[in-house]
């Protein structure tokens, strides 16, 4: 018998986001429960969000595992379950049809932007209008910039990995 996500915990996304294979949960006491009934109801989904906001990332290590488990059954190739705090998010995305999981974690809601802006609407779609997700990605031209930036040279190497801007590369080369 599968067990039917419970209205209080479970919503879909608003209307203006196309996402018929998106569903969102509320993480709580019944989580798993309502993990397992996607399991059994034998939907894939292209995305599972679980709202952690008001508890944090504060769950035991065997919830991540049985979510994870669960979610072989219910995720669509290169689908994701993404548990998601108003700052942060860590996602496992289901790699390939045997079960390949990876998991990718996210310090920044722009990280998971430049990840994949797809999911990332989603989520922003979850936590609200509040949440800017698509204001702090980087622009073509800073990654034109970066790809350009010569690692031969320390100063290369500061530039590329400790974000200097062009700014300031041009008054170290003037002192």
């Amino acid at each position: 018998m599968a067990i039917e996500p419970s209205e209080a915990t479970t919503s879909l996304l608003p209307g203006g986001v196309a996402a018929e294979n998106v569903i969102v949960l509320r993480y709580g006491t019944d989580c798993i429960d309502e993990l397992t009934g996607l399991a059994q109801g034998k939907k894939l989904f292209d995305a599972v969000v679980i709202d952690a906001v008001d508890s944090g990332f504060l769950f035991p290590a065997d919830v991540v595992m049985e979510a994870v488990r669960q979610a072989q059954s219910f995720l669509a190739v290169q689908g994701a379950l993404v548990l998601v705090k108003a700052d942060k998010a860590v996602a496992v995305v289901r790699e390939s049809l045997v079960g390949l999981m990876t998991f990718h974690v996210f310090d920044a809601l722009s990280e998971l932007y430049d990840y994949s802006p797809l999911l990332a609407g989603y989520v922003q779609s979850c936590l609200g209008k509040e949440t800017c997700v698509t204001g702090q990605s980087t622009d073509l031209a800073e990654q034109v910039l970066m790809s350009a930036v010569p690692v031969l040279t320390t100063l290369g190497i500061k530039m590329k990995a400790g974000l200097i801007r062009l700014p300031d590369v041009t008054l170290c080369l003037q002192q």
